[in-house]
Protein backbone atom coordinates (compact mmCIF):
# COMPACT_ATOMS: atom_id res chain seq x y z
CA UNK A 1 0.00 0.00 0.00
CA UNK A 2 1.62 3.26 -0.79
CA UNK A 3 1.21 6.73 0.87
CA UNK A 4 0.69 9.97 -1.11
CA UNK A 5 3.01 12.68 0.64
CA UNK A 6 1.86 16.34 -0.02
CA UNK A 7 4.14 19.04 0.25
CA UNK A 8 3.38 22.20 0.73
CA UNK A 9 5.72 25.03 -0.59
CA UNK A 10 5.11 28.68 0.42
CA UNK A 11 7.12 31.37 -1.39
CA UNK A 12 9.76 33.44 0.63
CA UNK A 13 8.96 37.34 0.39
CA UNK A 14 12.19 38.42 0.35
CA UNK A 15 12.95 41.55 2.39
CA UNK A 16 15.92 43.21 1.63
CA UNK A 17 18.43 45.94 2.70
CA UNK A 18 20.08 48.34 -0.04
CA UNK A 19 23.30 49.31 -0.11
CA UNK A 20 25.28 50.83 -3.04
CA UNK A 21 29.54 49.81 -2.87
CA UNK A 22 31.76 50.22 -5.56
CA UNK A 23 33.02 47.23 -7.47
CA UNK A 24 36.33 45.84 -7.88
CA UNK A 25 38.80 47.57 -10.33
CA UNK A 26 38.53 45.45 -13.85
CA UNK A 27 41.21 45.68 -16.88
CA UNK A 28 38.73 46.45 -20.27
CA UNK A 29 41.35 46.59 -22.98
CA UNK A 30 42.95 49.63 -22.54
CA UNK A 31 41.34 50.99 -19.67
CA UNK A 32 40.72 50.18 -15.92
CA UNK A 33 37.13 50.76 -15.21
CA UNK A 34 35.08 50.07 -11.72
CA UNK A 35 31.37 50.71 -12.01
CA UNK A 36 29.44 51.66 -8.58
CA UNK A 37 26.68 48.51 -7.72
CA UNK A 38 23.33 48.21 -6.05
CA UNK A 39 23.24 45.82 -3.43
CA UNK A 40 20.50 44.01 -2.27
CA UNK A 41 20.81 41.77 0.96
CA UNK A 42 17.82 39.54 2.87
CA UNK A 43 18.36 37.56 5.57
CA UNK A 44 18.01 34.28 3.97
CA UNK A 45 21.34 34.72 1.94
CA UNK A 46 19.37 36.12 -1.07
CA UNK A 47 21.73 38.67 -2.62
CA UNK A 48 20.90 41.06 -6.00
CA UNK A 49 23.57 43.07 -7.80
CA UNK A 50 21.95 45.63 -9.81
CA UNK A 51 24.18 48.40 -12.10
CA UNK A 52 23.92 51.77 -10.91
CA UNK A 53 24.62 54.85 -13.21
CA UNK A 54 27.91 55.85 -11.73
CA UNK A 55 31.50 54.67 -12.86
CA UNK A 56 35.09 55.47 -12.58
CA UNK A 57 38.11 55.15 -15.46
CA UNK A 58 41.54 55.63 -16.72
CA UNK A 59 43.69 54.36 -18.94
CA UNK A 60 45.42 50.95 -18.49
CA UNK A 61 48.77 51.75 -20.19
CA UNK A 62 51.65 52.18 -18.13
CA UNK A 63 54.23 55.11 -19.50
CA UNK A 64 57.63 56.05 -18.78
CA UNK A 65 59.06 59.26 -19.08
CA UNK A 66 57.46 62.65 -18.29
CA UNK A 67 54.05 63.68 -19.02
CA UNK A 68 54.79 66.88 -20.86
CA UNK A 69 56.81 65.41 -23.48
CA UNK A 70 53.96 62.56 -24.53
CA UNK A 71 51.44 65.33 -24.74
CA UNK A 72 50.91 67.70 -28.03
CA UNK A 73 52.83 70.77 -27.48
CA UNK A 74 49.53 72.87 -27.48
CA UNK A 75 47.91 70.68 -24.82
CA UNK A 76 50.60 71.15 -22.23
CA UNK A 77 48.76 74.51 -20.80
CA UNK A 78 45.59 73.46 -20.38
CA UNK A 79 46.69 70.27 -19.07
CA UNK A 80 49.12 71.55 -16.22
CA UNK A 81 45.91 73.99 -15.45
CA UNK A 82 43.70 70.85 -14.77
CA UNK A 83 46.44 69.42 -12.88
CA UNK A 84 47.95 71.87 -11.14
CA UNK A 85 44.61 72.50 -10.03
CA UNK A 86 43.77 69.57 -8.62
CA UNK A 87 47.00 69.20 -6.69
CA UNK A 88 46.72 72.60 -4.94
CA UNK A 89 42.98 71.25 -4.32
CA UNK A 90 44.03 68.07 -2.73
CA UNK A 91 42.51 66.20 -5.42
CA UNK A 92 39.34 67.46 -4.77
CA UNK A 93 37.41 69.93 -7.13
CA UNK A 94 33.41 70.69 -7.86
CA UNK A 95 33.68 69.32 -12.30
CA UNK A 96 30.62 71.61 -13.32
CA UNK A 97 32.02 75.46 -11.43
CA UNK A 98 35.89 74.32 -12.18
CA UNK A 99 35.32 73.32 -15.67
CA UNK A 100 33.29 76.93 -15.96
CA UNK A 101 36.32 78.27 -14.63
CA UNK A 102 38.68 76.82 -17.11
CA UNK A 103 37.31 77.84 -20.21
CA UNK A 104 36.83 81.56 -19.80
CA UNK A 105 40.99 80.88 -20.13
CA UNK A 106 40.88 77.72 -22.86
CA UNK A 107 38.48 76.50 -25.56
CA UNK A 108 36.49 73.28 -25.06
CA UNK A 109 38.11 71.74 -27.88
CA UNK A 110 41.72 72.59 -25.93
CA UNK A 111 40.12 71.32 -22.50
CA UNK A 112 38.55 68.36 -24.24
CA UNK A 113 41.26 66.88 -25.78
CA UNK A 114 43.72 67.77 -22.93
CA UNK A 115 41.54 65.48 -20.39
CA UNK A 116 41.54 62.81 -23.07
CA UNK A 117 45.12 62.63 -23.72
CA UNK A 118 45.34 62.76 -19.69
CA UNK A 119 42.64 59.91 -19.37
CA UNK A 120 44.16 57.99 -21.59
CA UNK A 121 47.47 57.61 -20.29
CA UNK A 122 45.96 57.21 -16.91
CA UNK A 123 47.18 60.33 -14.94
CA UNK A 124 43.61 61.22 -14.93
CA UNK A 125 40.80 59.59 -13.51
CA UNK A 126 37.05 60.28 -15.10
CA UNK A 127 33.85 60.09 -13.30
CA UNK A 128 30.98 59.22 -15.00
CA UNK A 129 27.26 59.29 -14.77
CA UNK A 130 24.91 57.99 -17.17
CA UNK A 131 22.01 60.46 -18.01
CA UNK A 132 18.62 59.80 -16.68
CA UNK A 133 16.81 59.59 -20.42
CA UNK A 134 19.81 59.39 -22.02
CA UNK A 135 22.47 56.47 -23.15
CA UNK A 136 25.72 59.47 -23.08
CA UNK A 137 28.35 59.10 -19.86
CA UNK A 138 28.77 62.54 -18.46
CA UNK A 139 31.85 64.07 -16.41
CA UNK A 140 30.88 63.95 -13.13
CA UNK A 141 34.48 64.14 -11.41
CA UNK A 142 37.46 64.51 -12.50
CA UNK A 143 40.86 63.56 -10.35
CA UNK A 144 44.62 62.40 -10.98
CA UNK A 145 45.95 58.78 -10.21
CA UNK A 146 47.49 58.81 -6.87
CA UNK A 147 50.15 56.39 -8.76
CA UNK A 148 51.31 59.37 -10.81
CA UNK A 149 51.84 61.37 -8.37
CA UNK A 150 55.53 62.20 -8.56
CA UNK A 151 55.17 62.81 -12.28
CA UNK A 152 52.52 65.27 -11.74
CA UNK A 153 54.47 67.25 -9.20
CA UNK A 154 57.74 66.69 -11.82
CA UNK A 155 55.62 68.31 -15.27
CA UNK A 156 54.25 71.26 -12.66
CA UNK A 157 57.76 71.92 -11.48
CA UNK A 158 56.41 71.00 -7.85
CA UNK A 159 59.55 70.16 -5.77
CA UNK A 160 58.89 69.14 -2.00
CA UNK A 161 61.26 70.69 0.51
CA UNK A 162 62.03 67.60 2.28
CA UNK A 163 63.03 63.95 1.50
CA UNK A 164 61.06 61.39 3.51
CA UNK A 165 63.22 59.72 6.04
CA UNK A 166 63.08 56.27 4.95
CA UNK A 167 64.97 57.56 0.91
CA UNK A 168 68.35 56.94 3.00
CA UNK A 169 68.05 53.27 3.81
CA UNK A 170 65.35 51.76 1.80
CA UNK A 171 66.52 48.73 2.71
CA UNK A 172 67.42 47.68 6.42
CA UNK A 173 68.51 44.62 7.98
CA UNK A 174 65.42 42.19 9.05
CA UNK A 175 66.17 39.24 12.03
CA UNK A 176 67.34 36.38 10.46
CA UNK A 177 64.07 34.17 12.04
CA UNK A 178 60.69 35.64 12.31
CA UNK A 179 58.33 34.17 14.62
CA UNK A 180 55.34 34.31 12.62
CA UNK A 181 54.35 32.74 9.01
CA UNK A 182 53.56 36.20 8.19
CA UNK A 183 56.56 37.85 8.85
CA UNK A 184 58.32 34.96 6.86
CA UNK A 185 56.40 36.01 4.11
CA UNK A 186 57.28 39.39 4.09
CA UNK A 187 60.93 38.31 4.78
CA UNK A 188 61.11 36.38 1.80
CA UNK A 189 59.28 39.17 -0.31
CA UNK A 190 62.02 42.20 1.03
CA UNK A 191 65.16 39.99 0.01
CA UNK A 192 64.28 38.97 -3.14
CA UNK A 193 63.24 42.74 -3.33
CA UNK A 194 66.43 44.22 -2.25
CA UNK A 195 68.64 41.63 -3.95
CA UNK A 196 67.03 42.64 -7.34
CA UNK A 197 67.41 46.44 -6.30
CA UNK A 198 71.22 46.59 -5.35
CA UNK A 199 71.95 44.38 -8.29
CA UNK A 200 70.34 45.84 -11.05
CA UNK A 201 69.91 49.55 -9.88
CA UNK A 202 66.12 48.89 -10.00
CA UNK A 203 63.28 46.14 -8.68
CA UNK A 204 59.25 45.50 -9.04
CA UNK A 205 56.93 44.11 -7.24
CA UNK A 206 54.57 41.51 -8.79
CA UNK A 207 51.28 39.80 -7.27
CA UNK A 208 51.53 35.99 -6.76
CA UNK A 209 49.60 36.10 -10.31
CA UNK A 210 52.38 38.15 -12.19
CA UNK A 211 50.20 41.14 -12.40
CA UNK A 212 52.86 44.62 -11.69
CA UNK A 213 52.44 46.32 -8.58
CA UNK A 214 54.59 49.05 -8.49
CA UNK A 215 58.10 49.29 -10.57
CA UNK A 216 60.79 51.64 -8.84
CA UNK A 217 61.67 52.19 -12.61
CA UNK A 218 58.02 53.98 -13.12
CA UNK A 219 57.92 55.50 -9.66
CA UNK A 220 61.13 55.21 -7.66
CA UNK A 221 59.42 57.06 -4.54
CA UNK A 222 56.69 54.87 -4.63
CA UNK A 223 58.07 52.06 -5.28
CA UNK A 224 60.29 52.73 -2.09
CA UNK A 225 57.35 53.88 0.18
CA UNK A 226 55.69 50.54 -0.34
CA UNK A 227 59.47 48.96 0.42
CA UNK A 228 59.42 50.80 3.73
CA UNK A 229 55.36 49.94 4.14
CA UNK A 230 56.32 46.30 4.11
CA UNK A 231 58.87 46.66 6.65
CA UNK A 232 56.68 48.54 8.96
CA UNK A 233 54.24 45.22 8.52
CA UNK A 234 56.96 42.95 9.07
CA UNK A 235 57.64 44.67 12.17
CA UNK A 236 53.69 44.79 13.38
CA UNK A 237 53.18 41.42 12.85
CA UNK A 238 56.20 40.11 14.62
CA UNK A 239 55.54 42.74 18.01
CA UNK A 240 52.03 41.01 17.96
CA UNK A 241 50.62 44.49 16.98
CA UNK A 242 46.89 45.40 16.07
CA UNK A 243 46.54 49.15 14.44
CA UNK A 244 44.26 50.65 12.45
CA UNK A 245 45.48 52.17 8.62
CA UNK A 246 45.61 56.01 10.56
CA UNK A 247 47.75 54.89 13.64
CA UNK A 248 49.74 52.81 11.89
CA UNK A 249 50.23 55.45 9.61
CA UNK A 250 51.61 58.20 12.45
CA UNK A 251 53.91 54.94 14.07
CA UNK A 252 55.72 54.42 11.31
CA UNK A 253 55.33 57.32 9.13
CA UNK A 254 55.20 59.71 11.45
CA UNK A 255 51.88 61.75 10.24
CA UNK A 256 47.96 59.78 10.55
CA UNK A 257 47.54 60.99 6.82
CA UNK A 258 51.31 59.44 5.41
CA UNK A 259 49.64 56.70 3.66
CA UNK A 260 46.81 57.11 0.67
CA UNK A 261 44.74 55.39 -0.96
CA UNK A 262 47.45 54.41 -3.18
CA UNK A 263 49.31 53.15 -0.78
CA UNK A 264 46.85 50.62 0.92
CA UNK A 265 45.62 49.57 -2.29
CA UNK A 266 49.33 48.49 -3.55
CA UNK A 267 49.88 46.18 0.01
CA UNK A 268 45.93 44.77 -0.93
CA UNK A 269 47.34 43.36 -4.67
CA UNK A 270 50.47 42.10 -2.34
CA UNK A 271 48.74 40.22 0.31
CA UNK A 272 44.89 40.36 -0.01
CA UNK A 273 42.28 42.74 1.41
CA UNK A 274 42.42 40.91 4.37
CA UNK A 275 45.21 42.92 5.91
CA UNK A 276 44.29 42.00 9.56
CA UNK A 277 46.76 39.07 9.76
CA UNK A 278 49.26 41.56 9.15
CA UNK A 279 48.57 43.53 12.14
CA UNK A 280 46.15 45.82 10.69
CA UNK A 281 42.59 46.11 10.33
CA UNK A 282 41.12 48.82 7.60
CA UNK A 283 38.84 51.06 7.46
CA UNK A 284 35.99 51.30 10.14
CA UNK A 285 32.92 49.96 8.99
CA UNK A 286 30.89 50.90 11.88
CA UNK A 287 29.80 54.24 13.49
CA UNK A 288 30.47 55.26 17.52
CA UNK A 289 28.37 57.17 19.68
CA UNK A 290 27.33 58.18 23.17
CA UNK A 291 23.85 59.44 24.23
CA UNK A 292 20.59 58.91 25.57
CA UNK A 293 18.40 57.63 22.43
CA UNK A 294 16.17 53.92 21.30
CA UNK A 295 16.06 52.72 18.50
CA UNK A 296 13.94 49.68 16.25
CA UNK A 297 15.94 47.47 14.24
CA UNK A 298 14.50 44.85 12.39
CA UNK A 299 11.68 44.49 14.49
CA UNK A 300 13.74 44.82 17.69
CA UNK A 301 13.76 47.49 19.96
CA UNK A 302 17.05 49.07 21.97
CA UNK A 303 18.05 51.46 23.86
CA UNK A 304 21.71 53.11 24.48
CA UNK A 305 21.06 53.07 28.38
CA UNK A 306 21.93 49.82 28.43
CA UNK A 307 24.87 50.91 27.80
CA UNK A 308 27.83 52.39 30.13
CA UNK A 309 29.73 54.73 27.66
CA UNK A 310 29.13 54.23 24.39
CA UNK A 311 27.15 51.85 21.55
CA UNK A 312 28.49 50.55 17.82
CA UNK A 313 26.47 49.94 15.18
CA UNK A 314 27.25 48.69 12.03
CA UNK A 315 27.28 50.61 9.02
CA UNK A 316 25.23 48.46 7.29
CA UNK A 317 22.21 48.39 9.79
CA UNK A 318 22.09 52.25 9.40
CA UNK A 319 19.34 52.41 6.32
CA UNK A 320 17.10 50.10 8.15
CA UNK A 321 17.71 51.80 11.90
CA UNK A 322 14.45 53.89 12.69
CA UNK A 323 14.99 56.19 15.81
CA UNK A 324 11.72 56.13 18.23
CA UNK A 325 13.02 58.42 20.52
CA UNK A 326 16.56 60.91 21.04
CA UNK A 327 17.08 63.36 24.26
CA UNK A 328 20.14 65.02 22.66
CA UNK A 329 19.15 68.41 21.25
CA UNK A 330 23.33 69.18 20.48
CA UNK A 331 25.53 66.46 18.31
CA UNK A 332 29.77 67.14 19.03
CA UNK A 333 31.15 65.14 16.17
CA UNK A 334 34.98 64.27 17.24
CA UNK A 335 37.70 63.75 14.77
CA UNK A 336 39.92 61.58 16.98
CA UNK A 337 39.34 58.61 18.59
CA UNK A 338 41.02 58.88 21.76
CA UNK A 339 39.56 62.48 22.40
CA UNK A 340 35.73 60.87 21.84
CA UNK A 341 36.61 58.27 24.45
CA UNK A 342 38.40 60.56 27.02
CA UNK A 343 35.47 62.43 26.95
CA UNK A 344 32.15 60.17 26.43
CA UNK A 345 34.32 57.75 29.78
CA UNK A 346 35.07 61.36 31.86
CA UNK A 347 31.57 61.86 31.08
CA UNK A 348 32.39 66.02 30.20
CA UNK A 349 28.99 66.13 28.56
CA UNK A 350 25.58 65.58 29.68
CA UNK A 351 24.02 62.46 27.69
CA UNK A 352 20.31 63.87 28.35
CA UNK A 353 21.71 67.10 26.11
CA UNK A 354 24.22 65.88 24.01
CA UNK A 355 25.08 62.93 21.76
CA UNK A 356 28.68 62.73 21.05
CA UNK A 357 29.82 60.92 17.85
CA UNK A 358 33.58 59.43 16.62
CA UNK A 359 33.71 61.13 12.81
CA UNK A 360 37.37 59.66 12.01
CA UNK A 361 37.80 62.84 9.39
CA UNK A 362 35.14 62.95 6.85
CA UNK A 363 31.80 61.49 8.28
CA UNK A 364 29.84 59.79 5.32
CA UNK A 365 26.45 60.44 3.80
CA UNK A 366 24.91 57.70 5.48
CA UNK A 367 26.45 58.93 9.16
CA UNK A 368 24.73 62.32 8.54
CA UNK A 369 21.35 60.92 7.39
CA UNK A 370 21.36 58.98 10.53
CA UNK A 371 22.16 62.05 12.86
CA UNK A 372 19.36 63.80 11.13
CA UNK A 373 16.58 61.11 12.00
CA UNK A 374 17.28 62.76 15.53
CA UNK A 375 15.14 65.91 14.20
CA UNK A 376 11.95 65.27 15.08
CA UNK A 377 12.91 64.24 18.15
CA UNK A 378 14.55 67.85 18.73
CA UNK A 379 18.32 67.97 17.27
CA UNK A 380 18.50 71.50 16.36
CA UNK A 381 22.31 72.19 16.02
CA UNK A 382 25.74 69.76 15.15
CA UNK A 383 29.20 71.23 16.18
CA UNK A 384 32.21 69.55 15.01
CA UNK A 385 35.88 70.00 16.55
CA UNK A 386 38.34 68.42 14.26
CA UNK A 387 42.25 68.35 14.62
CA UNK A 388 44.10 71.70 14.09
CA UNK A 389 45.07 71.07 10.57
CA UNK A 390 44.69 72.47 7.38
CA UNK A 391 41.99 70.01 6.83
CA UNK A 392 39.71 70.51 9.85
CA UNK A 393 37.89 73.42 8.40
CA UNK A 394 37.30 71.20 5.10
CA UNK A 395 35.63 68.83 7.27
CA UNK A 396 33.45 70.98 9.08
CA UNK A 397 32.24 72.40 5.30
CA UNK A 398 32.18 68.69 4.36
CA UNK A 399 29.35 67.89 7.41
CA UNK A 400 27.57 70.71 6.45
CA UNK A 401 27.07 70.38 2.85
CA UNK A 402 25.89 66.84 3.08
CA UNK A 403 23.36 67.94 6.11
CA UNK A 404 22.17 70.54 3.80
CA UNK A 405 21.08 68.05 1.48
CA UNK A 406 18.98 66.62 4.03
CA UNK A 407 17.76 69.26 6.58
CA UNK A 408 18.33 72.80 6.54
CA UNK A 409 17.22 73.52 9.29
CA UNK A 410 20.10 71.95 11.56
CA UNK A 411 22.84 74.62 12.11
CA UNK A 412 26.04 73.55 11.92
CA UNK A 413 28.91 75.17 13.79
CA UNK A 414 33.00 74.83 13.82
CA UNK A 415 35.06 74.27 17.13
CA UNK A 416 38.17 74.24 18.80
CA UNK A 417 39.60 75.32 15.52
CA UNK A 418 40.89 78.56 16.71
CA UNK A 419 44.63 80.47 18.07
CA UNK A 420 43.83 79.58 21.77
CA UNK A 421 43.91 75.73 21.32
CA UNK A 422 46.80 75.59 18.81
CA UNK A 423 48.56 77.59 21.13
CA UNK A 424 47.98 75.23 24.18
CA UNK A 425 49.33 72.77 22.37
CA UNK A 426 52.47 70.85 24.06
CA UNK A 427 53.45 69.21 20.46
CA UNK A 428 53.33 70.21 16.77
CA UNK A 429 53.71 68.81 13.37
CA UNK A 430 55.43 70.17 10.67
CA UNK A 431 53.36 70.72 7.75
CA UNK A 432 54.04 70.01 4.31
CA UNK A 433 54.07 71.81 0.89
CA UNK A 434 50.62 70.28 -0.30
CA UNK A 435 49.12 70.95 3.70
CA UNK A 436 50.60 74.89 2.33
CA UNK A 437 48.73 74.18 -0.93
CA UNK A 438 45.33 73.44 1.02
CA UNK A 439 45.32 76.52 3.27
CA UNK A 440 46.06 78.38 0.31
CA UNK A 441 42.91 77.17 -1.37
CA UNK A 442 40.89 77.72 1.53
CA UNK A 443 41.74 81.36 1.80
CA UNK A 444 40.89 81.99 -1.58
CA UNK A 445 36.89 82.25 -0.29
CA UNK A 446 35.71 84.06 2.53
CA UNK A 447 35.99 82.38 5.99
CA UNK A 448 35.22 83.47 9.51
CA UNK A 449 37.77 85.59 11.23
CA UNK A 450 38.90 83.07 13.84
CA UNK A 451 39.77 80.44 11.17
CA UNK A 452 41.06 83.03 8.77
CA UNK A 453 43.46 83.55 11.73
CA UNK A 454 44.59 80.44 12.54
CA UNK A 455 44.86 79.09 8.72
CA UNK A 456 47.46 81.77 8.66
CA UNK A 457 49.10 81.20 11.61
CA UNK A 458 49.44 77.39 10.82
CA UNK A 459 51.18 78.90 7.33
CA UNK A 460 53.62 81.34 8.87
CA UNK A 461 54.64 78.80 11.26
CA UNK A 462 53.95 75.74 9.14
CA UNK A 463 53.26 73.88 12.01
CA UNK A 464 50.18 72.02 12.72
CA UNK A 465 48.32 69.84 15.78
CA UNK A 466 46.18 66.92 16.55
CA UNK A 467 43.12 66.87 18.65
CA UNK A 468 44.78 63.67 21.22
CA UNK A 469 47.45 66.42 22.08
CA UNK A 470 44.85 68.83 23.47
CA UNK A 471 42.90 66.28 26.46
CA UNK A 472 45.26 67.20 28.99
CA UNK A 473 43.77 70.96 28.05
CA UNK A 474 40.07 69.55 29.44
CA UNK A 475 41.38 69.30 32.78
CA UNK A 476 40.49 72.90 33.76
CA UNK A 477 37.90 73.32 30.94
CA UNK A 478 33.95 73.31 31.95
CA UNK A 479 32.87 71.94 28.08
CA UNK A 480 29.47 72.47 27.34
CA UNK A 481 29.42 76.46 27.97
CA UNK A 482 32.94 76.49 25.93
CA UNK A 483 31.31 74.39 23.13
CA UNK A 484 28.63 77.12 23.35
CA UNK A 485 30.48 80.23 23.72
CA UNK A 486 33.27 79.96 21.50
CA UNK A 487 31.93 78.06 18.33
CA UNK A 488 31.43 79.64 15.00
CA UNK A 489 28.32 79.37 12.85
CA UNK A 490 29.25 77.90 9.23
CA UNK A 491 26.16 79.36 7.39
CA UNK A 492 24.17 77.66 4.44
CA UNK A 493 24.82 79.44 1.53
Amino acid sequence: MSTLKTEVFTKHRHKTRVREQWGSLEKKGDLCIKEKIRLRVCECGYQKRDRTREKESYGSTLFRGNIGDLLPSELVPVARQILGDLLKANNNKRFLPWRQKILKIYSYTLFDEAVSALWKMGVLVKGERLGQRSTYWEISKLYYNQDYLEQIKQFLGVVDQENPFWIDEPFPPLPSSPRTKEGKLLQQVLEKQREGFLKNGHATLYTDEGEEVISSKANRLSYLKTIRLLYSMFHTVEKGEYLSWKTFSQQYFGDTKALNSADKRRIEMLVGQDVSRFGIYRDRHEIILSGDFTWEWQGHGGDSRAFKDYIVFDLDMLPDLRLTSWSGEKVLIIENQDLFFNIVKRRLLDKKRWIVFYGAGYPSQEEMRFLCKGRPYGLKQVFVWPDIDPYGYDIALNVKKKISQMDRTIKVSLFGFATKWFERSPVYKKLRDVDVAAINRFLEDPVPASVEEILLLMKKRRLKTEQELLIRCLDDYILDEGIIKESVEIPYP
